[in-house]
């Protein structure tokens, strides 16, 4: 029976947990920053049917993300919140090493996830949501994931007009967009996206300077099926246009603040003390 628990997990309680229940196939451990490497490790090794495992703040490595792929083979979601130590050769692994993987996220790493696209397109055919920092090369590799639905490109990324017309023209199934701190995204690539007919949901947030109140109008003229989130998005208020313009009378409460130009790690520090939406309490499942 699933159980709900108040206190954040260690390395030797997921231990126990795995040792005595070797037959779990999800875990919800919600804001877990005890637990590390030797913990993922061990679950991975005596829960080897594991399909579902999502953490927040966990000290996860690349080595951790290795054991996954080794042992863990039938993982199918992997969700890492707010752990920012993880990088090309962890993506890699999982993408190696868990074929059936559908739902990866993976919001902070340690660089800019190029070689893991390549290897999550070429052995994760079945990959429907994705939430990671790539660039325009990461992006390319995606044209084999024909069943991509979700792709929430996060904070640290080094995505321009030229990657986001690789998507439009590659990941035409996509539903929703997410694009995070993408300076180099300007309103032509914005107009890019009336290209894809699946596309339902856009959502802009953080640093996007180069688009536009004009730019986004002008999406939601030519999309007016596309549900465009632009709550939290930094923006500077020189650059908006009239109080009757449409976007203007949907962000009147946020313009106040002007945009400040912040390095991604401080942004990170001040997010990741506020849950997310992949948060939650632990939750453990037996099969």
């Amino acid at each position: 029976m699933p159980g709900t628990y108040q206190h954040s997990f260690t390395d030797e309680g997921i231990t126990a947990l795995a040792e005595g229940c070797p037959e779990l196939k999800a875990v919800d451990l919600g804001r877990s920053p005890c637990i590390t490497d030797a913990g993922v490790a061990k679950l991975a090794r005596s829960c080897s049917g594991l399909i579902d495992l999502r953490l927040s703040h966990a000290r996860i490595t690349d080595t951790g993300l290795r054991k996954l792929g080794k042992h863990a083979k039938s993982l199918r979601t992997l969700m890492l919140v707010g752990s920012g130590r993880v990088g090309n050769r962890g993506i890699s692994a999982i993408a190696r090493g868990c074929n059936a993987l559908q739902h990866l996220v993976v919001d902070y790493t340690h660089d800019v996830i190029e070689e893991g696209m390549k290897d999550l397109a070429t052995y994760c055919p079945r990959l429907r949501l994705l939430h990671i920092s790539t660039s325009d090369a990461g992006v390319a590799h995606l044209k084999s994931c024909y069943q991509l639905k979700e792709l929430v490109v996060t904070e640290g990324c080094e995505l321009s007009d030229e990657g986001l017309g690789q998507l439009v023209k590659n990941c035409t199934s996509l539903q929703t967009l997410g694009l995070t701190d993408c300076p180099d995204i300007t309103d032509k690539g914005i107009n890019m996206l009336t290209n894809l007919r699946d596309l339902r949901k856009l959502l802009l947030s953080g640093c996007c300077d180069g688009v536009s109140a004009e730019g986004i109008c002008s999406l939601r003229v030519h999309v007016p099926q596309l549900d465009i989130d632009t709550s939290n998005l930094e923006v500077d208020s020189d650059s908006m246009p009239n109080p009757t313009h449409p976007i203007a009378r949907r962000q009147q409460g946020s313009s106040h603040s002007k945009y400040s130009k912040q390095s991604s790690r401080s942004k990170t520090s001040t997010r990741s003390t506020h849950k997310t939406k992949h948060e939650s309490a632990p939750v453990i499942i037996v099969a």
